[in-house]
């Protein structure tokens, strides 16, 4: 579903009713004035964001920047907001958002933001251009399975060959994953833990602006509320944007309207969870002895000769009783990558059969699937469900 967002306005696309609202303070006089004085290419800029009074009593306001930048003909002028769209509506992110809520999205929106000195019409919001969107999806869990049991799975692999160990964070022992790029991040965490750090420190959380969900910790810590496992794809440049969603035979026009639809939230987080699980099949031999591992590799791979099994089979202990990563640390070198990359091919081209070792990631894949909306009303254990 869609989570954050952040619309970016040309400045014929709103007008500022209020200036006071903004820090530090101006006016309409002393804003035309502090642009007037910019010099080529400097800015300056004034925010406005939610208090953690307005948060914690269960106010929510988007993030808004008013920014000017003076360019060769002129000063050019952009409103910057940026929201959680769950927040904004329901006051928390466990429950999600469907099409159907579009419209109601929209009038709070528009609302919201009169309420902060911001005037837009119907079209320019709707149009309004996205540069930055996350979209997410709340993976309720069955009864036995905890969000650092797939996490631990996951750290086992290793999805993005090109990304370096310290870009690939786990965090708060294992409660979550994020693996970043320039232009993206993937951020997979125990969704309920977040939470409860945040009561502890807003620095300690992944997710901004907690405070407004800090009252559910009673609700959800109840001993037969499900376990959560949150994923999220931020897409963090309209370039990046435009990449996946061409991957995906997806339509390529960055606005509100258009880039706010389930099926395009869906179609995302499957393409970066496929990329994520695409080598997963390594992970049918983690409960295996090495003689085991050996014998399923020799007899379902019967081109292999013996030194090419021994090594593959060391390869797989080595990942599943650490991680790819970690393999990789050891036997990589400066000098020579090649036997590295010879090896992840060897790997990949194994033929290992299907025995529902990994039906922790499966139970994921399910969810993504079906994409049903999450809300905490349907969070608790139900003993007859799965």
């Amino acid at each position: 579903m869609t989570d954050t967002i952040v619309l970016t306005f040309p400045v014929n696309w709103f007008s500022i009713w209020d200036y006071s609202k903004f820090s530090p303070y101006t006016n309409s006089k002393l804003f035309s004035e502090e642009i007037s004085r910019l010099k080529h290419r400097e800015n300056k800029k004034w925010i406005q964001n939610p208090t953690k009074q307005e948060l914690r009593s269960g106010i929510y306001k988007p993030r808004i920047t008013l920014i000017a930048v003076m360019g060769l003909y002129g000063p050019i002028i952009k409103l910057r907001v940026e929201l959680s769209l769950p927040k904004l509506l329901y006051q928390n992110n466990f429950d999600e958002l469907t099409d159907k809520d579009y419209p109601k999205i929209h009038q709070v929106l528009k609302e919201t933001l009169k309420d902060m000195g911001i005037g837009l019409f119907d079209y320019q919001l709707n149009n309004a251009p996205v540069t930055t969107i996350h979209y997410s999806k709340n993976i309720s869990l069955s009864y036995h399975t905890t969000p650092s049991m797939i996490i631990t799975e996951l750290h086992k692999l290793n999805p993005f060959p090109r990304l370096t160990e310290n870009k690939v964070i786990f965090r708060n022992g294992g409660q979550s994953f994020q693996l970043h790029a320039n232009n993206y991040e993937i951020v997979i965490y125990d969704k309920i833990k977040d939470l409860e750090q945040a009561k502890i420190s807003d620095k300690r959380a992944i997710e901004n602006d907690n405070s407004i969900q800090l009252n559910l910790l009673d609700e959800i810590n109840q001993p037969k509320f499900r376990n959560i496992l949150r994923l999220e794809i931020r897409l963090n440049k309209t370039a990046k944007i435009k990449s996946i969603l061409k991957k995906n035979n997806i339509d390529q026009i960055l606005t509100f309207n258009q880039l706010f639809k389930q099926s395009t939230s869906q179609k995302v987080l499957q393409y970066f969870w496929q990329e994520l699980t695409k080598n997963k099949e390594i992970l049918l031999l983690s409960d295996k002895t090495p003689i085991e591992t050996m014998e399923i590799i020799k007899t379902n791979n019967p081109n292999l000769k013996p030194r090419q099994i021994l090594e593959i089979s060391g390869a797989i202990i080595a990942i599943n009783s650490s991680s790819h990563n970690q393999l990789r640390n050891i036997i990589d070198t400066d000098r020579d990558h090649s036997y590295w990359y010879k090896l992840k091919r060897k790997l990949y081209r194994l033929n290992i059969p299907q025995n529902g070792k990994y039906n922790l990631l499966i139970e994921v894949e399910k969810q993504l699937n079906e994409f049903m909306p999450t809300k905490i009303s349907d969070l608790k254990y139900n003993p007859s469900g799965p």
